[in-house]
């Protein structure tokens, strides 16, 4: 039970590491609205991972990990 204790506790703190990304988020986001017609596996990839690494970032100076 303290793992799944554990993991709650990180999952609370997501919302907070999200909030300081919110240039990537946009980027990201507009790209899928961009392409929404014609939306495939990778198309906006390079978006989403700097999206993933601003949120590892986020979570390190946090003290944790995603």
């Amino acid at each position: 039970m303290d793992v799944i204790k554990t993991a709650k506790d990180r999952l609370r703190k997501y919302p907070k590491f999200l909030s300081q990304c919110g240039t990537e988020s946009m980027q990201y986001a507009q790209c899928v609205l961009k392409n929404e017609d014609e939306l495939k596996k990778n198309i906006c990839a390079a978006e989403f991972d700097k999206l993933k690494q601003c949120l590892r970032n986020a979570a390190m100076k946090g003290g944790t990990r995603l």
